[in-house]
């Protein structure tokens, strides 16, 4: 779902981005679902995005591997991605993102006001607002 509601906070600054170093916030979506994020741009490790469901969590970190953990235990399970040449040459979603761009497939592709809402919502991460 997209994000229908949230709270944004910001603590601290770089000289690179004076609106904030450490980023917070919570809300749900337009499907009821909850969110949360935390970001430390002044703390040492990698990007991750961690998805929560009542059986299932799915860790991205690197965002481009998918590591599952099973309530109920805490092994994760690296998830095998089908290896295909644009993986190799382009970031994940790259190539396919342009070529539907250029074969005119919207179906794959947000729409202007989809991406409006999303860089709204960026900015008031940001704290650019």
């Amino acid at each position: 779902g997209k994000p229908v509601f949230s709270t944004f906070g910001r603590l601290g600054h770089m000289p690179e981005h004076p609106s904030g170093s450490i980023f917070f916030g919570s809300g749900k979506t337009n499907t009821g679902v909850a969110l949360s994020y935390f970001a430390n741009w002044q703390s040492p490790g990698r990007w991750c995005l961690n998805l929560h469901s009542k059986s299932t969590k799915i860790v991205l970190s690197p965002l481009e591997e998918v590591q599952i953990q099973k309530h109920g235990s805490f092994e994760l399970n690296k998830i095998n991605l089908k290896d295909r040449l644009s993986a190799k040459k382009f970031k994940p979603g790259l190539l396919e993102m342009v070529t539907a761009f250029l074969n005119d497939n919207d179906e794959d592709l947000c729409s202007i006001a989809e991406y409006r809402t999303s860089f709204d919502f960026a900015t008031q991460i940001g704290g650019y607002v």
